[in-house]
Formats: structure tokens, C-alpha cells, sequence
């Protein structure tokens, strides 16, 4: 009886509810890029950049919006297209930080810049944040001048103490 008294207390102070949130991220051309040819066919290449962004449609979290984000992305690039992964780190307009990781595909066509639709998960946080987590699915279109644009869409879960 006491463990279910106090299952039932802990389940009330852990109680938790999805939001949705959507927004979309500007990104500059990579501060950092470098690439690296993997030689085992042609066009296949392994690239490690860096880009800053800022969110043109912030994402509204527990009342806080998403200023900036630094991008951390590892790309596999093919002929007929890229596997990428990454992760973000979203500094909150009250200071405190969100990170999150995707995976996304991009395919290559060469008429025209590249986009990809992937999924991503926010796994974890700092300060009024702490504890989140989510996922949802972006959708990114890349241009010419090395710019990318980015949208998302998704779902938060924070834990109430």
C-alpha cells in the first residue's frame, strides 16, 4: 500500500504534457567548412561544418523564444545525395540553452540548390528547460550562396517538480 501511495506521489509531481511548437531557422554560410574526399567513389565526400543562425519564426517554449542557434553538422555526401547529422544548440531569449540532434536526408539535384526533410529530438537543456524533451521533422532548402533555411515542426515534453 505504501508503494502504490507513493508511485501515485511521484507520478503527480512528474506530471507532463506535450506542446507543439514550429519555427524556422535562417543560417549563414558555414563559419567553419571542411571537407575531406573519401576516395572510394567519385563524388563521395565526408564534410564537418559550422554554421550561426538566427530564427526568423523563433520557437515558443514555456514562454521563452529562441533567438539564435549555433548548427553542428556532419555530412556524407554522395553523387545522388547527402545523409547529414547534427546538433543545435538554441540560446532562449531569457539565456538559457535547448539542445537538440537530427538526422536528415538531402537529395542532389543538380538543376537546382538542395533540400532535404529529416527528423530531429530535443534531449536536453539548461536552467528552465532542464529535463525537456521532444521530436518533430524539419524540412531545409539550401541556396546557392551557401545560406540554408530550415523549418520545423514538432512536440516538447518538460517534467513539473
Amino acid at each position: 500500500m505504501r508503494l502504490l501511495a507513493l508511485a501515485l506521489l511521484a507520478s503527480a509531481t512528474w506530471t507532463m504534457a506535450q506542446t507543439k511548437i514550429s519555427g524556422s531557422l535562417e543560417c549563414a554560410s558555414p563559419a567553419f567548412h571542411q571537407v575531406m574526399e573519401v576516395g572510394d567513389r567519385t563524388g563521395h565526400t565526408m564534410i564537418l561544418s559550422q554554421r550561426e543562425c538566427v530564427w526568423s519564426q523563433p520557437l515558443k517554449i514555456e514562454g521563452a523564444s529562441s533567438k539564435e542557434d549555433i548548427l553542428y553538422l556532419f555530412t556524407d555526401a554522395r553523387q545522388d545525395g547527402a545523409r547529414e547529422t547534427g546538433y543545435n544548440t538554441l540560446v532562449m531569449s531569457n539565456g538559457d540553452r535547448v539542445f537538440m540532434h537530427y538526422a536528415a536526408f538531402v537529395k542532389n539535384n543538380r538543376r537546382k540548390p538542395a533540400s532535404g526533410v529529416g527528423t530531429f529530438a530535443l534531449s536536453s537543456g539548461t536552467g528552465k528547460f532542464l529535463g525537456i524533451y521532444g521530436n518533430g521533422t524539419s524540412v531545409s532548402h539550401n541556396a546557392a550562396d551557401g545560406k540554408m533555411t530550415v523549418r520545423v515542426e514538432g512536440q516538447y515534453t518538460l517534467p513539473r517538480f
